[in-house]
């Protein structure tokens, strides 16, 4: 699980007071995304949070997957969750 270390809702990728995450071969979007599917959102969700289409969020989680080497979306969230510590 993704936890915040505060409770106002930042980019997980570059909001301050973040901790570091490994670049893991992922774009900054596709990084992005990822922390938002492990903070339990839907692409759905995440399309309207991220002001982009549902399509796009998608491409990112396939791209992010691809990338990972993963065999579906559990095993994708394993592996970003495993490349972060």
């Amino acid at each position: 699980m993704c936890v915040w270390p505060n409770s106002k809702r930042r980019s997980p990728v570059t909001g301050k007071g973040e901790h570091k995450v490994r670049n893991l071969g992922l774009t900054l979007r596709e990084r992005e995304v990822m922390h938002l599917i492990c903070d339990g959102l839907t692409p759905k969700e995440i399309a309207l949070h991220l002001g982009v289409s549902l399509h796009t969020v998608k491409s990112h989680l396939k791209g992010a997957h691809r990338k990972l080497g993963a065999r579906n979306g559990k095993h994708a969230v394993a592996l970003f969750l495993e490349g972060r510590r």
